[in-house]
């Protein structure tokens, strides 16, 4: 000690401690002899504790960290090792606090000097500041607790620093709160919307300007408990967080802080979802050039930020309100409005057509079709947003219960879609009756067509198609003028429609008919024109649309009953049959060369 080798002293001391402790009441020794080592060792020891305890609130009070730490780690050597962790950490914390203290009171001058210039104050700066220094202290000083104090000192450590996050970061949100008057803001947002009224009593603009702020406040937050709840996990036992631990950190005052700020955000959130939301309704306009309205972009542009921001503060409760408020939004006033423009639209669409094939429609066939490509994009972008958010919250949320918990909020996002697509398809079904109405003289020339042909006939037909080409030709006609106002989905679906309902009612007609071989032939090559033909008026396939009336025509080509033996059952290959055993022999039975006996004993 004369020498100033304190930790050399230091050594000796718990060294003396550790033999004290397991030879001391041994018979064999000089229990005099020990008695007064013992008083000698002791004496230095309280000196050296003394000195160890003066240098280290020395250099404490002098904020010289490299001894202060020097002498913190020489309490455990000399048996006093819970009053050193204590020391060390209000050392730590007394820097901590200082720091923060220090930012504090120069935000506090900024917010006196700034008038009303809320910029100015950076909140988000003092409070990710603060953050850093207590992240510093427990990151840095780690290594010396546990060697020095033991595992279990981290614990206490990372507890006390959190304690004064406590004081400091719950001052930092409290101040932005009351600086902004957020608290009163959220209530006048609250008072009135534009869904209900036609301007809210707060403009949208000025509380995105607070959101960004909260989001930024609540995502560090959120950073920083995580970071001090995985540092508390680490020091306990098994290296997993007791319930007592997490509660005390989640139910802390800067815990409840950030859970008061998260509410006024979801508030504010929701406020400027429903009022822009409501806004682009209201101006929804045909843009020139645009197939659909502005409000779809509008909407989905809004619900995207609204949802990726949410997503953002890395609050599970945060993210799952703002999803569910952005889908009962798509799902309500933006559903409602899409179903009032579409009614009625398909009707007043095809009173635009052309008089004459190559002419222009009437100037109102964009308007009127616009709400039907509304529809159609709509679903896309619903399904769309649904599947970009959920892989943005899966880049943000590690934990297994977290992702599914927001999955499960998003699926009302994909449900959205599919209310929107219901919709589409009921509107083009519309439209698709109304087509077909038109193409009632070729279905009337078709039912009157006998498939029963002479030689004769069939060459003719062989020049000359029956039917099938004016088929097309009029369904073409009669939709070609659409293509450049619908969407090319809504367009190809509507392509898909008219194939359906061809098909099914092609298929009828044929039922009621006979064929004698070549008649069979002749169907044959129907079927391969129709599908040729209406395959050239979508981007899309139309031929799966057709696979019974190829079968039936496939049928009605046999040379005998038995032949559908080589193609029926395991012998089909890669021939998937539409047509069940019961309309197999139906089919057949059309064939006036085919007896019904042989028929009959046909075993499929």
């Amino acid at each position: 000690m004369d020498e100033q080798d304190y930790e050399r002293a230091a050594q000796y001391v718990s060294k003396f401690i550790e033999l004290d402790s397991d030879v001391g009441n041994l018979p064999f020794l000089d229990t005099k002899q020990l008695s007064d080592q013992k008083t000698s060792m002791m004496a230095s020891r309280a000196r050296l504790e003394e000195i160890v305890r003066e240098k280290f609130k020395e250099a404490a009070n002098n904020n010289n960290h490299t001894e202060a730490f020097r002498f913190g780690k020489l309490y455990p050597l000399l048996g006093i090792r819970d009053e050193g962790l204590q020391a060390v950490t209000s050392y730590v914390r007394s820097v901590v606090s200082g720091r923060a203290r220090t930012q504090f009171e120069a935000l506090s001058d900024e917010l006196g000097n700034a008038g009303n210039e809320r910029q100015k104050a950076d909140f988000v700066g003092v409070l990710t500041a603060h953050f850093k220094d207590i992240g510093a202290a427990i990151s840095e000083n780690e290594p010396m607790l546990i060697g020095s104090f033991g595992n279990e000192a981290l614990l206490s450590f990372v507890a006390a620093m959190h304690e004064e996050c406590d004081v400091r970061g719950t001052a930092v949100i409290k101040r932005f709160c009351e600086h902004n008057s957020i608290e009163k803001l959220v209530k006048d947002t609250g008072s009135r919307s534009s869904m209900h009224a036609q301007t809210g009593d707060v403009d949208p603009r000025e509380v995105e300007s607070y959101l960004q702020e909260i989001l930024l406040l609540c995502e560090r937050s959120e950073e920083y408990l995580s970071f001090i709840l995985a540092k508390i996990g680490s020091a306990s036992p098994g290296q997993v967080i007791s319930p007592k631990e997490a509660g005390r950190v989640r139910g802390g005052a800067f815990s409840v802080a950030v859970k008061e700020l998260i509410s006024y955000y979801i508030a504010l959130e929701e406020y400027y979802m429903e009022e822009t939301v409501g806004t682009a309704i209201r101006i929804s306009e045909a843009a020139e050039g645009s197939l659909t309205t502005s409000m779809v972009d509008d909407v989905f542009y809004i619900l995207k930020k609204c949802g990726r921001r949410a997503i953002a503060s890395g609050n599970v409760q945060c993210i799952l309100a703002t999803l569910s408020f952005a889908a009962n939004t798509l799902t309500n006033k933006y559903k409602e409005k899409l179903a009032q423009e579409v009614r009625g639209r398909a009707t007043k669409l095809l009173a635009d057509a052309p008089a004459e094939y190559g002419l222009p429609p009437a100037e109102e066939a964009g308007m009127h079709a616009a709400p039907m490509n509304d529809l159609d994009v709509s679903a896309e972008y619903a399904e769309k947003l649904r599947r970009e958010l959920e892989e943005f919250a899966m880049e943000v949320f590690s934990m297994p219960t977290d992702q599914d918990r927001i999955k499960s909020a998003l699926s009302e996002l994909g449900k959205a879609a599919s209310d929107f697509s219901h919709m589409s398809k009921s509107s083009l079904e519309q439209l698709s009756m109304g087509i077909l109405s038109k193409v009632k003289p070729v279905f009337a020339e078709v039912s009157q067509f006998s498939y029963e042909l002479s030689e004769e006939a069939y060459g003719e037909y062989e020049v000359n198609d029956p039917w099938a080409v004016k088929l097309v030709e009029t369904v073409e006609s009669t939709v070609e003028w659409l293509q450049p106002l619908l969407t090319t989905t809504l367009y190809d679906r509507l392509i898909q429609s008219l194939a359906d309902s061809l098909t099914s009612r092609l298929d009828a007609m044929m039922m009621q008919k006979r064929f004698n071989p070549l008649g069979g032939l002749q169907f044959d090559k129907d079927v391969r024109n129709l599908i040729g033909r209406l395959s050239g008026l979508t981007q899309g396939t139309v031929r799966d649309k057709f696979s019974r009336l190829q079968q039936i025509a496939i049928i009605l080509n046999l040379e005998s009953v038995q032949e559908i033996l080589d193609s029926w059952g395991d012998n089909a290959g890669s021939l998937s049959w539409r047509l069940s055993p019961a309309e197999v022999k139906k089919v057949m039975s059309l064939r006036v060369d085919f007896r019904p006996e042989d028929i009959a004993r046909l075993s499929l």
